[in-house]
């Protein structure tokens, strides 16, 4: 879903769609702050799944990481976070 963090190309359908719901998952952090909801918006990482089954194994993640990760990030949550990107696998965020 980062624009700025795309160094490979392809996957045009895929990429845009997850894009585009980043954009809506940011508008809806704005919209919903003043009600005191916070929006997440989470990327769990290159998990060792079927649809990864093409990437080196060396830099897939297991699926209980990935997992621990998005936990992580809903309880770090809040109003002053709302609406971030981040990396459920690594904590870090990423840019727009």
């Amino acid at each position: 879903g980062s624009i700025a963090d795309n160094t490979s190309g392809q996957f045009y359908g895929y990429r845009a769609s997850k894009a585009a719901l980043n954009a809506v998952g940011k508008s809806m952090a704005i919209d919903l702050k003043e009600r005191g909801i916070a929006v997440g918006l989470i990327h769990p990482g290159l998990v060792d799944t079927d649809m990864t089954a093409a990437f080196p194994p060396e830099i897939k993640i297991p699926a209980t990481k990935s997992i621990e990760g998005i936990i992580g990030r809903i309880q770090a949550l809040s109003m002053d976070n709302t609406g971030t990107f981040w990396n459920a696998a690594t904590g870090e965020v990423i840019p727009w």
